[in-house]
């Protein structure tokens, strides 16, 4: 878009069309904000059917078509907020070497469709040398420490070792972006998530990796 240059009007009273222009870029990063919400839903439906069709076909799903899934839920991640104990907003996010959590949009989750908090971890199995990676589903509420929220368990993979993340952002605004085991940020999410699976040792299986790049961030 060319802006045309008129610095003064014919009276001599300088005219100012820059907040106009900013008023139009705000309008329409609002409607790319809403087309990209009512898009997730659809994908993340799309990959749930997909991986429920794989299971329901012979049982098992293969750890590339799992971990595709995977993938687009960890994709389509949002940056909403919530308040800790003592009332503060913090991102509804966390991660650590071992699990992730973070908050999508379900069209069709356990209870109803709308926002779930979804944990990805291992779980021990049936074997002490073997564990499962376990996905959990809650219905998201913003204040955290409200009670009685139902959760839904779901094994995505089983005969795996274990399971590590790693977060690649900046730390803080003055600090270069590196990758980090732990995700300390309050206020916005790292811009990439990596997820590495590692199969049980009596598995013919290889270690698995995957990067993604979160669609949304806060503050980017």
């Amino acid at each position: 878009m060319t802006r045309a240059r008129n610095p003064s009007s014919k009276t001599g009273v300088p005219v100012h069309t820059e907040a106009g222009f900013a008023l139009v870029d705000a309008l329409v990063s609002l409607v790319l904000v809403a087309m990209i919400l009512a898009l997730l839903p659809g994908s993340v439906r799309t990959g749930q059917r997909a991986w429920q069709a794989a299971i329901s076909q012979d049982g098992t799903t293969e750890r590339a078509a799992a971990l595709s899934i995977i993938a687009q839920w960890l994709e389509s991640a949002l940056p909403v907020f919530e308040r800790d104990a003592d009332g503060l907003a913090q991102i509804a996010f966390s991660g650590d070497p071992e699990s992730v959590t973070f908050v999508t949009s379900l069209s069709d989750g356990p209870v109803s469709g709308g926002l779930y908090r979804l944990t990805l971890r291992p779980q021990q199995a049936g074997s002490v040398n073997s564990r499962s990676l376990v996905l959990t589903l809650s219905p998201f509420q913003r204040q955290s420490s409200e009670p009685g929220i139902a959760t839904v368990d779901h094994t995505v993979l089983d005969n795996i070792e274990n399971t590590s993340f790693r977060y690649y952002g900046s730390i803080d605004t003055k600090s270069d972006s590196v990758w980090h085991t732990t995700w300390a940020r309050t206020d916005q999410l790292p811009s990439l998530i990596e997820m590495s699976i590692y199969p049980a040792k009596a598995s013919t299986s290889r270690q698995q990796t995957v990067r993604v790049a979160f669609k949304m961030r806060a503050g980017s």
